[in-house]
Parts: C-alpha cells; sequence; structure tokens
C-alpha cells in the first residue's frame, strides 16, 4: 500500500496513532480487495478496508489532492465518510488536516492583501506578513499557530497579532476553538485586568527569579515596583504599563528565554483576570454617585425601604408587581450625590457594610 521510505517520512511529519504505526501497512497487497473497500472504486484507489489503511489513504488524499485541479471531490468526501465510519475523524483533523492546511496556506499566500494577515511589520527592507485570516478556517489556525509560538515573538507583535485575531472572532463569529487559545488572545489583545496584590505579586516573583540570575540590581527595582502597585486602583492602562515593564525586564535581564519553560509571558500574567469573566463578577455589585458599593443582594434587601423613603420610584424598578433587576441597577446608578448618601444612612441603620472591589466597576463601561 505504501512504500517503506515514504512511511518513514510519513511518520517524521506526522504523529501517526498506534492502530496505524503497528499495522503492517507496507506488505499489504491490494490486488484482492473487492472495489467497495476503495474509496474510489472506478480507479480503485485511496483503500479504506481497515482503520490505519483509511487514515493513510485520507493522509496521502489530502496531502497530493487537495490543490489537484484534476482531483476529486466526491473521492475526498467519500473518504471523510469511511473516516467518519471507523470513528477517526478526530485523530485525523488533530494531525493532518491541520498541518496539511497549514502547509497550503503557507503555499499560497503571495496573491493576498496585507490586511488579511494579522500582523503586517518591516524588518529592515523585508516586509513581514504572518498569519492569514481570511475566513473562518484561515482565522482559527492562525491562532493556534500564534498560540504555539508566541514565546518567540516581542511584545509588540504579539499584541497586534492578538488584537486582529480577537477582531476575526467577533467577525467570524469563532467560538469553536481551545479555550486556552481564546483566552491568550484575548489576554494579549489587552482584554484582561487583575488585581493589586496579584500584579505585585507577579513583581514580586518576577524578583526573586532575578536574583537567582544574579540581577540583583533589577530585582530591586522589581520589589519597588510591587510594594507600590499594591496600593494602586487597578485600571487598564496601568495593567498595560506593567507588562510593558515587564517585558522590558525580561528582554534585559534574558528572562525570556524562561518563557519557553513555563514563565508566564508578562500579558498572561497582567491581563489573567478576563473582562468576559470579571464583569459577570461586578456586574454583582452597584457603585452610587458618592462612590459606595454595595453587593446587589444587599441593595434588594433595602428596595422596599428605598421606596418608601421616596428614594428610588417603584414605577420604575418594578414590572407587574416584580422587582427587575436591570431597572433597580439603573435607577441606583442614576441617583444623585444627596441621595446617595441617604442610602448610606439607611445601610448603617440596616447593618448592611459597603463592598470593597480589587477594581473600578468603571473599567468594564
Amino acid at each position: 500500500m505504501i512504500k517503506s521510505a515514504e512511511f518513514n517520512r510519513v511518520a517524521k511529519t506526522y504523529n501517526l496513532p498506534s492502530y496505524v504505526v503497528e499495522f503492517d501497512l507496507v506488505n499489504i497487497n491490494s490486488n484482492g480487495l473487492p472495489s467497495q473497500a476503495f474509496a474510489d472504486p472506478i480507479n480503485r484507489k485511496w483503500p479504506c478496508h481497515t482503520k490505519a489503511a483509511c487514515y493513510m489513504s485520507n493522509l496521502k488524499f489530502w496531502e497530493s489532492e487537495v490543490l489537484n485541479p484534476d482531483g476529486s471531490p466526491e473521492v475526498g468526501k467519500e473518504l471523510l465518510k469511511r473516516a467518519d465510519m471507523w470513528k477517526i475523524t478526530s485523530d485525523l483533523k488533530s494531525e493532518v488536516l491541520t498541518k496539511v492546511a497549514k502547509a497550503h496556506v503557507i503555499n499560497s499566500v503571495s496573491d493576498l492583501n496585507d490586511s488579511d494577515f494579522a500582523l503586517i511589520e518591516h524588518d529592515g527592507s523585508e516586509k513581514v506578513r504572518l498569519y492569514p485570516v481570511i475566513d473562518e478556517e484561515t482565522t482559527k489556525l492562525a491562532a493556534h499557530q500564534f498560540y504555539d509560538n508566541r514565546h518567540l515573538m516581542p511584545i509588540n507583535w504579539r499584541m497586534q497579532i492578538a488584537t486582529k485575531l480577537h477582531e476575526k472572532f467577533a467577525e467570524y463569529s469563532i467560538d469553536s476553538i481551545d479555550d486556552q487559545v481564546l483566552d491568550y488572545v484575548a489576554k494579549a489583545a489587552g482584554k484582561g485586568i487583575t488585581t493589586p496584590s496579584g500584579l505585585g505579586s507577579i513583581f514580586t516573583k518576577r524578583a526573586e527569579l532575578l536574583r537567582a540570575h544574579k540581577r540583583g540590581d533589577l530585582a530591586n527595582q522589581m520589589d519597588k515596583i510591587a510594594a507600590t502597585i499594591s496600593k494602586q486602583k487597578m485600571t487598564k492602562e496601568l495593567c498595560q504599563k506593567c507588562a510593558a515593564a515587564l517585558d522590558k525586564i525580561d528582554t534585559e535581564s534574558a528572562l525570556y528565554k524562561d518563557y519557553a519553560r513555563g514563565l508566564p509571558l508578562p500579558e498572561e500574567d497582567c491581563h489573567s483576570i478576563l473582562y468576559k469573566d470579571a464583569a459577570a463578577f461586578i456586574s454583582q455589585f452597584v457603585k452610587l454617585a458618592n462612590g459606595s458599593v454595595y453587593s446587589y443582594s444587599d441593595v434588594t434587601k433595602m428596595t422596599n425601604k428605598l421606596i418608601n423613603l421616596a428614594i428610588i420610584d417603584n414605577a420604575l424598578v418594578k414590572v407587574a408587581g416584580m422587582l427587575d433587576d436591570t431597572k433597580l441597577k439603573l435607577a441606583l446608578g442614576g441617583l444623585s450625590r444627596n441621595q446617595a448618601d441617604m442610602v448610606d444612612k439607611l445601610a448603617e441603620t440596616m447593618q448592611i457594610s459597603r463592598s470593597e472591589l480589587p477594581f473600578d466597576i468603571e473599567v468594564f463601561n
């Protein structure tokens, strides 16, 4: 079915499953097989009589025939149908189809416009164009390849690529992608935040690494930054500045070499809490005009008294006699400072405490 040298090439190129490696595909004679055993019965090509044979036929077809103008789409469909019958579709997608698609994309990018790429940079006189994002499939491939190679790129490249990918995810409504890839792209695009204590801890850990690398001078700087940051209110801008500062230190001290060994990249640390997750947490709280913050569950305990005191209008917060969460939050957000002070006094009499948040609600507005 396949020559020994060709099988060795395939085995080096792809991570073949055990049922293919352990099956003797080299010495199989397909001459005696019925026509129905082939995905192309007329030409007796692409045997699929065993799981291993079906895998190898798919591999060889998608490598050699997918861009062949004389290739048969019907045969391709039949091969995938047989793969589904043998329950090996996921094996093919995760290894063969992904690698083949990447190779064909790379070989056909010369005709694409700059806007079709996630990264456009100039390296001296050379223009660098990386990661085509012309449709859903190429965007998914680009995202996975970017994630695998993120530690090899400078931070400004990572930010540019991630921002473009994040936009394309929305444009193509992509959500069927590995969570770790999706989350990293969001972090590198700056769509996350962290807590002041968490950010301080990041710099403290970097200081420990720097001392281990005999860079006490830089470690002392990290300690000072850690002490200062821990006392600050968290903002988007602060997270971005800290990521840039960490990148500069990592570059100067050569700590960036540890990225491949598991050291988190600056953006992974400084944007560790994604907006989508933090926003869900923040929605459980209400901030008043005077700066006071209460948990929404505590606010609901005060609602009837707030209505009785005419601080909020019953008609504005209830629908068919039932409290409407969205309307109540809007009503509380629209109170004046004087009215907010009245809420504080009521909360005090009801022994309801104000909440302390690690970051400002306005970060997510």
